[in-house]
């Protein structure tokens, strides 16, 4: 049997392990999400276009629908995969 204090010892170990584990597991899938904004960068290499074609796309108003940051776009991919659906040709 053991001693109360080696009782309490083995359970503090055994809660910071789970403790170590859950953040390893939670940071993880963190990191695995998408971000909620895609750089203009990251929006062209999401939708398989050339950032210059995107940049041009945008320029004439014909982009996807964007946040502007200070000088700089965001993109969120639910908008980015509305955008690439419209822009399917339709049936005649």
């Amino acid at each position: 049997m053991l001693h109360e204090s080696s009782r309490r010892e083995i359970e503090e170990i055994v809660r910071r392990v789970v403790r170590e584990e859950a953040d390893r597991i939670v940071t993880s899938l963190v990191a695995s999400a998408p971000p909620q904004y895609l750089t203009t960068s990251q929006a062209a290499e999401y939708i398989g276009m050339p950032l210059q074609t995107l940049y041009n796309q945008i320029s004439l108003g014909a982009g996807p629908r964007m946040l502007k940051r200070g000088s700089r776009n965001a993109f969120r991919a639910q908008d980015l995969d509305e955008w690439m659906a419209s822009r399917l040709d339709q049936p005649r």
